[in-house]
């Protein structure tokens, strides 16, 4: 996500597309880490079945960056409100 397109985007979309971001990023990350240890106490001998979590990691970080971007963007507009 750029920063031009967030900045042209009304505050209500951008806070509704906020918080739909933060629950879906926060759900896959925990769904990941139970992957994980799953993977890691029960598939002891299988680590193989480690590479999907691994590979869906990207995914998180992107997405945990996009979300600090739409906050700063958000407490920018709040500021310029006041």
């Amino acid at each position: 996500m750029e920063n031009n397109k967030i900045t042209e985007i009304a505050t209500e979309k951008l806070k509704e597309r906020f918080r739909m971001l933060k629950v879906l990023t926060y759900t896959l990350a925990g769904v990941l880490l139970v992957s994980v240890i799953f993977n890691l106490f029960v598939f002891k001998k299988a680590p193989s079945l480690m590479i999907v979590p691994l590979a869906l990691l990207p995914i998180v970080i992107i997405n945990m960056n996009n979300i600090s971007q739409i906050r700063k963007e958000l407490a920018k507009r709040l500021n310029e409100q006041d």
